[in-house]
This record gives structure tokens, C-alpha cells and sequence, in this order.
């Protein structure tokens, strides 16, 4: 998912909540842009930031009944150089997934995968 081929087709926010349960007990796809100023733990890392993250999320269950997020993020960022402290612009790229837990018993029990 290159965000200079999706970004101008994309033009709705993802939704501030998602009810897991529901999205992955009927496979739903969600996808969306992020405001990148809304981030404050991003900020607080490496910066303010402008500009929008493209987000993909995949609800499903698996065959344990595990509740399951496959998701993509990809964003521009500006992150300051560590010679010259000047910001730069550098790509970025996530794959990542998530089960849904409702405690850290099941936590425990999740695969590593």
C-alpha cells in the first residue's frame, strides 16, 4: 500500500471507535485516513507531524474463535536527523496483528504469531 497511490483515492477519517467483536464476528474491512496532529505519543517521540497515515484494518475470527486486526499503516514523517537535528522526511511502513483480549489470561494464551 503506497500512501502517493491511495491517498488521493482515500478521503474518509477512520472512525474514532470500532466495536472489535462485531467488525471481526462479520469480517469487516475498515479503511481511512488518521490525522498524523492527532497523535500526541508520535509527537511527543519524534515531533509534530502534518499530514494524514493511511490505515487498512481486516476484522476477523480465527478458528480458536480468536478475535483478530490484520492491518496496514503507512505515512510520511518528519523526523529529525540525528547529525543535524534539521527535520526529514522519511517513509513509513507498518504490518501488524492484533487479537482482541477481554483479559491477560487470554492475553497469555495468544500465539506469538
Amino acid at each position: 500500500m503506497n500512501p502517493y497511490d491511495v491517498a488521493p483515492m482515500l478521503t474518509r477519517r477512520l472512525p474514532p471507535t470500532v466495536e472489535p467483536y462485531r467488525a471481526a464476528a462479520n469480517q469487516e474491512t475498515i479503511e481511512g485516513l488518521v490525522d498524523l496532529e492527532k497523535l500526541a505519543r508520535l509527537a511527543a517521540e519524534i515531533g509534530p507531524q502534518q499530514g494524514s497515515a493511511v490505515v487498512r484494518l481486516q476484522f476477523d475470527v480465527d478458528t480458536q474463535r480468536r478475535h483478530l486486526i490484520d492491518g496496514d499503516l503507512e505515512a510520511d514523517l518528519m523526523i529529525p536527523c540525528r547529525r543535524c537535528l534539521k527535520p526529514m522526511a522519511v517513509s513509513v511502513a507498518s504490518h501488524f496483528k492484533l487479537a482482541v483480549v477481554s483479559d491477560v489470561a487470554l492475553a497469555a494464551a495468544v500465539p506469538s504469531d
